[in-house]
């Protein structure tokens, strides 16, 4: 018996597995895969709120407080998509353009015989340093113009390897060799041709990141060059890159490596990141765009490209482009970044937004959706217009009334208020186009063609003529001879093409003695220097002031024409002068103004949002007891009784208030001073509350009972009391611990062991720095 239990104590902590045979009929539904728990059905409220469409498909959900139709909702997706389809192929036709010269100097320097190159077998390595600017990325440049003329090379040339490089690929040395000859040896054929090239090879390389396996492979295939292009050697680490550079030279006489490293900021600056052994190794030569020195702006293209587009039905309001440009003016910012950031705002437009249903032509009927007809009856746009409607005659009146009580009027009014408003937008803009276009040829600087000067001209609209680059222009033109003006005329006759097209359409004057048009204004000085080349230099200094004048008339009847409100052909709309396009009826549909904030989105700044949500809990809380009183004395309105505040706000305000290193006990005695009377309070006001009644009754009934039973009885709420006060104290050691715990995963301290023998916590951050 003493063995047999020996057996099973020895046994007793295994498990025991029972194999059940699947039947002959199940083997094939057998599946191996872990099942996982995962919630695979919708509540009846989620189902009515959120239309899905697909399994693969994101959902968007249903507006106006859910009371959106489907039709709506997936009509606003339907738009988007469609609408983006169009900016984006624009958008991939300006990325697409590739420096064809850039690339071809890349690749003519990187295909040179090894004889040709300067310091070629003396363990350098043949270099390129790829400078990029934010309007050109020479990594996909050079991405591009490779796999393009890989057809039309020779065939010596097309034996030759691309291998992209990037910092998640090169954590340590030997995983950035392991995945230098994994993209080197799986180019042609795959991933499986790696695999089987590994394992031909195993016996006698057995690591993977050995570059015998490299080499092993261009002796096999005739492999006349391995080019290793670097990406983003900013955020590389200066001794992995250093390492890499010196173990390509030491391959360089058995593997023929070309090193082209994409640098962002400046050669100097990437030199003085390398110790003078690692430049030494370096054969280095320069290449840079052309492209780029010749392009203004090149971020505006791509802003142009949605707001510009000629079809467009959405556009950017003042607040937002100002935000863009504060994106395009950071040096981080690429083109895909800028594309991403466009992207977002353009469906936070369709996504937030149950009007912009509205901004494309379709077949929906306003009228049938009672809820987005109260929606468009509550805008600020719609007071206005009713209002307006109120102060004129008795038809605009019996319009107003109509407009309350008919869902059909309102649909007529609605619709012509968008596609006045869309026409009223894209004109503006062309006016924009024409005054950038004259200040480039007048002013030839950048300050008014970049998006800030875009974001000033929205918010100017329709007062033009007050903006600094109108005025600019202006000054320009007032301050030229006949000659200047006439080369002005001549240089700027693409610029002024819009103006034509004005003109054109406007009817003909009624008179011929005064300058009218722009072909009368060219006409005048060609007349006018002729006769001036002809007679003495004195004369035509009255007509070239005359001609400027009548220039700058033209040029501002042409911009209020641009700008203002369209003349209604009938009469009962209202048109209200001096009025922002994006504060007329219905500019919500077709134009997108954030009210929030887009910054803290494109810019999401975590440690200005939590540092502030944990100072001022009450803007996302709405509790009274976190809510600063309007008595309060202190300075910034904060709390003024702290042990309100939730336990994480009050345990930072109290870090705040000491020093770097702060010792952990004294921090909980201070907060269990602080926190520990309110919990009592709250405690005591449950007994009191429910036992008030009971104590009274009991107070009646041992009126006559003796003092020794009244002295147990006092004995008994001491000891309660004291049992309290434990749980109070243990309440207050939990909150404690999540506090700091919180603290410590949000980054604010970290333990500290500046003090042997002593709990500390360190401070990591500083409030408002």
């Amino acid at each position: 018996m003493d063995l047999e239990d020996a057996q099973i104590d020895d046994n007793a902590h295994t498990g025991c597995y029972i194999f059940k045979l699947a039947a002959e009929h199940d083997e094939a539904e057998i599946d191996d895969r872990p099942k996982k728990r995962r919630k695979t059905t919708k509540s009846q409220s989620q189902s009515e709120t959120i239309i899905g469409h697909g399994h693969d498909e994101y959902t968007w959900p249903a507006l106006l407080a859910g009371e959106e139709s489907k039709v709506a909702i997936r009509l606003r997706r339907q738009q988007f998509e469609t609408e983006w389809k169009k900016y984006q192929a624009a958008i991939d036709e300006i990325l697409n353009q590739v420096d064809e010269t850039f690339v071809s100097d890349v690749l003519t320097y990187a295909r040179q015989e090894e004889g040709s190159a300067q310091g070629q077998g003396q363990g350098r390595i043949r270099t390129g340093l790829l400078l990029s600017t934010p309007g050109h990325n020479a990594q996909r440049d050079l991405l591009q113009g490779w796999k393009s003329g890989r057809s039309t090379t020779s065939e010596q040339d097309a034996k030759e390897l691309l291998v992209v490089l990037s910092p998640t690929h090169a954590p340590n040395l030997q995983t950035a060799l392991k995945n230098v000859i994994r993209m080197a040896i799986s180019q042609e054929g795959g991933m499986k041709a790696y695999t089987d090239f590994l394992v031909q090879h195993k016996t006698m390389i057995p690591m993977n990141f050995d570059l015998d396996l490299l080499q092993k492979y261009v002796q096999k295939h005739g492999i006349q060059r391995v080019l290793v292009s670097v990406s983003e050697v900013e955020t590389f680490d200066t001794g992995i890159l250093s390492e890499l550079i010196s173990m390509f030279s030491s391959w360089a006489d058995r593997i023929p490596f070309v090193l082209l490293i994409t640098i962002s900021t400046t050669v100097e600056l990437f030199e003085s990141r390398l110790s003078r052994s690692t430049v030494s190794l370096l054969d280095a030569d320069v290449f840079e765009s052309r492209q780029s020195q010749t392009r203004l702006d090149p971020l505006s293209a791509l802003y142009e490209a949605v707001q510009y587009r000629e079809e467009a039905q959405v556009f950017f309001g003042p607040s937002v482009v100002g935000i863009l440009a504060e994106l395009a003016d950071d040096q981080s910012t690429t083109a895909e970044t800028f594309t991403r950031a466009l992207k977002y705002v353009y469906m936070s437009h369709f996504f937030a937004n149950p009007l912009s249903v509205l901004s494309s032509p379709s077949d929906f009927k306003i009228s049938e959706h009672s809820a987005l007809c109260q929606a468009i009856r509550n805008t600020r746009g719609f007071k206005i217009h009713c209002e307006t409607l109120a102060k004129g005659d008795k038809a605009w009146r019996q319009r107003a009334r109509e407009l309350l009580l008919s869902d059909e009027a309102l649909e007529a009014e609605s619709m012509e208020a968008v596609r006045t408003g869309q026409h009223r937008l894209r004109a503006s803009l062309a006016a924009f186009q024409t005054l950038k276009g004259l200040s480039c040829r007048l002013l030839n600087s950048q300050e008014y063609t970049s998006l800030e000067t875009e974001a000033q001209l929205l918010a100017a609209l329709p007062d033009l003529e007050q903006t600094d680059l109108f005025e600019s222009i202006e000054q320009a033109i007032k301050e030229m001879d006949l000659p200047q003006f006439q080369a002005f005329l001549e240089d700027a006759a693409s610029a002024l093409e819009d103006v034509k097209l004005f003109e054109s359409t406007q009817s003909s004057p009624t008179t011929t003695e005064k300058l009218e048009t722009l072909s009368d204004i060219e006409k005048a000085v060609a007349v006018t220097a002729t006769a001036r080349g002809n007679a003495d230099r004195t004369m035509g200094n009255d007509g070239s002031h005359n001609l400027t004048e009548a220039f700058l008339t033209i040029l501002r009847r042409y911009i209020q024409s641009r700008t203002l409100p369209p003349k209604s052909e009938t009469p009962q709309t209202p048109q209200i002068p001096g009025t922002s396009p994006f504060h007329d009826f219905m500019s919500e549909a077709f134009s997108h103004t954030l009210k929030s904030p887009l910054s803290s989105i494109l810019h999401p700044r975590a440690r200005y949002s939590l540092e502030r949500a944990l100072t001022r809990p009450a803007d996302y809380l709405g509790c009274e007891c976190c809510t600063p009183s309007a008595t309060s004395s202190k300075p910034g309105g904060e709390v003024s009784e702290r042990a309100t505040l939730p336990p994480t706000s009050l345990l930072l305000s109290m870090l705040n208030e000491a020093g770097h290193v702060i010792n952990v006990r004294d921090l909980w005695e201070t907060f269990r001073d602080m926190v520990t009377p309110a919990l009592a309070g709250k405690s005591k006001k449950g007994i009191l509350t429910h036992g008030t009644r009971d104590r009274e009754e009991e107070d009646d009934a041992r009126s006559s009972a003796s003092q020794d039973e009244e002295d147990q009885a006092g004995e008994e709420e001491e000891e309660d009391d004291n049992a309290t006060s434990e749980a109070v104290e243990r309440q207050a050691l939990a909150l404690f611990y999540r506090a700091l715990a919180d603290l410590r995963y949000l980054g604010f301290v970290k333990p500290s062991k500046r003090k042997p023998g002593v709990d500390c916590i360190a401070k990591t951050v500083w409030m408002g720095l």
